[in-house]
This record gives C-alpha cells, structure tokens and sequence, in this order.
C-alpha cells in the first residue's frame, strides 16, 4: 500500500522501552502521502483508507493466524487520533470511526488472505 516499514518488534518487553512503540508490540510505518496531505492542511479519502487498513493489518492478521484477535487496542487507538484530528472530530462521530474500522480490518483481512504466502 506505499507505506515504508521502519520497524517491527514483536516481543511486548522490548516494546516497551523503545519510545516508537508507546509501550505495545506491533510495527512502525511511515506513510508520505498522508505526512504531506496533513502538512498541507488536507487529506484525501483514499489517504485516510490506506493509513486506516494499514493499522488495522495487524488485527487481521492476527485473526487470520489465530482465529481471533485479542491484541490491537493501540492500532484502535491510532486509527481513533487519526481521525479525530482531521478536523477537530466533526466529521467523525463514533458511528463513522466505528464503520471506518469495521471496513479496514475486513479490507485487511482480504489483502492478508490474498497475500497469505508472504504472511506466512
């Protein structure tokens, strides 16, 4: 999807004293499109729908692997100030953040399938 990886730990205690990390596993990305539409003061749609799947990747991959997932409250948590941000939290209202989740981890979950060889 465009977004450069620039870290990845899986271990929660080593997480926990790298300060990319806020204290949870997971990966760091970086994505340019959206540095710079935030930059600029507007950000499109399909920005807010790459970065939204990119965080949601990790629950579903999660489910994926393991038939559920119990992890991903911080993922929720970034895909929560992302959108609240974009303009104050007046265009995202609780319904909508909760929709734009929904459709992430499922459009995740299709990509991990569909890519399920380079998962493994």
């Amino acid at each position: 999807l465009g977004c450069p990886v620039e870290a990845c730990l899986l271990d929660p205690l080593r997480a926990a004293t790298d300060p990319r990390f806020q204290g949870a596993a997971g990966t760091v990305f970086f994505d340019p499109l959206l540095a710079d539409a935030m930059r600029a003061g507007s950000v499109p749609r399909s920005s807010v729908d790459r970065y939204s799947v990119v965080v949601m990747a990790g629950i579903a991959a999660e489910a994926e692997l393991h038939g559920q997932a119990e992890g991903g409250r911080a993922d929720e948590q970034a895909l929560v100030r992302l959108l609240t941000s974009l303009d104050g939290g007046r265009s995202w209202d609780y319904a909508k953040i909760t929709n734009q989740a929904r459709w992430a981890a499922s459009s995740a979950a299709l990509l991990v399938r569909a890519h399920r060889p380079a998962f493994d």
